[in-house]
């Protein structure tokens, strides 16, 4: 499931390539383009396909999984796209859909498309990028946004669901693009100009500052297995071993191959890690003897 970079929601077998079906938000749902083109990974809830087009009337919208018809479509955001991918919550015994649009959070009832919260961001994003996914855990909502300042907030999501209210902000970890693990009550992720690309663990609960590690600079993440996989915006990965009173990178090296930013997420599948970079896709063997 793919949404490009020109509102075109898609669905394609993954064994072949064919297109099984093709949805254009621009057109359907008045998808308004940003600034870097529409930039999202679709979230494959149950029998549905959830993309954020950012349309006046419809800023979020639930697709039929096999055949992409609409089955429902979200109304009153009235925000565009803001880079970010959804995440889904429990709480107050629903599914809640939450996101990160151009300058709100807002969080969307999953089953029947509702609006239930909107939220303001405080300071408004620069360039209207929130482009890292919200981490949630027990009533606790961080997001974060790029750029310097305290764009780090806490929310408290209400026993039903229904509301959320602010807790605490910060100023150390404004990620940038490179996404955040939340890990036995921790945040993880890189800073951007507030902490120059030095990574952090953060308590969620208080905000407070654990730990703090040069590593590989600025970066994105992916975890498995007990260990952070951290890639830097120069070129180097670095194995980091998480903790409060434990994180340090274990061991690194740097990807020499392919041109322009080293700004793609890393992936891990069945021990295996996969990186890109430029016009080259790398795959490593990281798997315990």
């Amino acid at each position: 499931f793919i949404m490009s970079g020109y509102g075109k929601a898609a669905c394609y077998n993954a064994k072949n390539g064919k297109q099984i079906w093709a949805v254009d938000t621009m057109e359907k749902f008045g998808a308004r383009q940003i600034r870097w083109g529409i930039t999202e990974s679709p979230l494959v809830l149950k029998n549905t396909v959830i993309v954020s087009p950012g349309g006046k009337n419809a800023g979020i919208v639930a697709l039929d999984r096999k055949t992409g018809d609409t089955v429902w479509v979200c109304q009153g955001i009235n925000d565009k796209s803001g880079y970010c991918s959804p995440i889904t919550i429990e709480r107050g015994g629903r599914t809640i859909i939450v996101q990160l649009m151009a300058k709100t959070l807002i969080g969307v009832d999953a089953e029947t498309g509702e609006l239930l919260w909107r939220v303001k961001r405080k300071p408004t994003p620069k360039y209207k990028i929130q482009a890292v996914h919200p981490v949630y855990a027990d009533g606790m909502l961080y997001v974060t946004s790029g750029y310097g300042g305290r764009r780090g907030q806490m929310f408290r999501v209400s026993q039903d669901g229904t509301s959320v209210s602010r807790a605490w902000s910060d100023a150390e970890l404004d990620c940038h693009h490179g996404g955040l693990i939340l890990l036995n009550g921790y945040i993880y992720g890189s800073s951007h100009a507030n902490n120059r690309g030095r990574w952090l663990c953060m308590e969620l609960e208080s905000g407070n500052v654990a730990a703090k590690i040069r590593a590989v600079g600025k970066g994105a993440v992916v975890y498995a297995d007990g260990m952070l996989y951290t890639y830097g915006k120069s070129g180097r990965m670095g194995l980091v071993q998480p903790g409060p009173d434990s994180m340090h990178m274990v061991s690194s090296f740097r990807v020499k191959k392919g041109r322009g930013p080293h700004w793609a997420h890393p992936a891990i599948s069945d021990g295996r890690l996969y990186l890109r970079h430029g016009g080259y896709v790398f795959a490593y063997d990281i798997k315990a003897d």
